[in-house]
Order: structure tokens, then sequence, then C-alpha cells
């Protein structure tokens, strides 16, 4: 084994890092000058040192951000796509076919907590307006109970997404 001491003078001139086989001195006399151990110790030391900076400054860089393990996920969706499941699709389009905006063009069915329907709308008008969304909703509301056969006595919970994907309206009408 090999150890390039970068602390040492060099060899007979000063010229270069000394060259030391494993426990002797670049000298090759025993016990003369820095053990292998310590040549070791001394090259690794500078070369530690900046690879120690660089991993902590690209750590902390790293820390900057916000974390999922630090921050809690919101309760409920913020944003969706802006294209309607198929399924919710087809149901817009029986939905525009008995009378309901063409507007609509996806609207989505679970069953929300407490076993109350969920329904999530998406829609291609952008104005975030309370009398556009009260149309909305008893449009909908009329088309899912009555055509639809849900019964809405417990209430529901109304998701509404603009032609963007931005959460336009959340309404928990549970009684």
């Amino acid at each position: 084994m090999v150890v390039l001491s970068a602390g040492s003078v060099g060899r007979a001139g000063g010229a270069g890092p000394a060259v030391a086989p494993a426990g002797g001195s670049a000298t090759g006399r025993a016990g003369a000058g820095p053990t292998a151990r310590q040549n070791v110790a001394m090259i690794r030391t500078p070369r530690a040192a900046a690879l120690l900076a660089a991993v902590v400054v690209t750590g902390l860089s790293g820390l900057s951000g916000c974390s999922a393990a630090h921050s809690p996920a919101p309760a409920h969706p913020t944003a969706t796509t802006t294209a309607a499941p198929g399924a919710a699709a087809r149901l817009a389009a029986r939905f525009r076919q008995s009378g309901g905006t063409s507007q609509v063009y996806g609207i989505q069915r679970s069953t929300g907590p407490g076993g109350v329907p969920k329904l999530v709308v998406w829609t291609h008008d952008a104005d975030p307006g309370d009398p556009a969304f009260d149309r909305l909703k008893a449009s909908v509301t009329t088309f899912i109970a009555g055509d639809q056969g849900v019964s809405l006595r417990h209430g529901y919970l109304l998701d509404v997404y603009g032609p963007d994907g931005r959460l336009l309206h959340r309404l928990d009408a549970r009684m």
C-alpha cells in the first residue's frame, strides 16, 4: 500500500508529495516520520473537510422546501384535472340531454361521509359568483334526485371545478 502525504515537503528536492510504504516513512527509516495511519489522516483531512462542506450545503438547500413528512395533507382536494373521467362525462351528457346546462361536462357521484351523496362537477363556466353557482347547484341536484333517483334527504356534498381545474366551490349541505 502506498500513501501520499499532503503535509510533507516532498522528496529529496522538495518537489511533490512524499510517497511512503505502509508502515514506514518517506525516507524509508522505520519510526522516522509519520506512520501510515497519520499519512492517511493528513490526506483525508483537507479532502474530507471540502467534501463535508459540499454535503452540508447540498443538504441544507434541500431542506429549504416543504416536506410531506412535516406538512399535513389538505382534508379535501384543492385542484383536479381539467378532464372529467369517462363515467363523469357520460353522466354529464345525460344531464345535458335532460335539460341541464351545456356548461357542465362532468358529474361524478360517490358516497361521502355518513353515506350522503358526494358530487363533483366539472364546468366550462369559470364564473365563481354566487348566482351562477346557485343555478348550477339547483340544476345538478334536481337531476341527481329526480332523474337518477338519489336521495338528498340527509344532504349532500358538492365540489365544482372550473375549466382550468381550479376549485370554484365546495358546499357541505349535510343535515
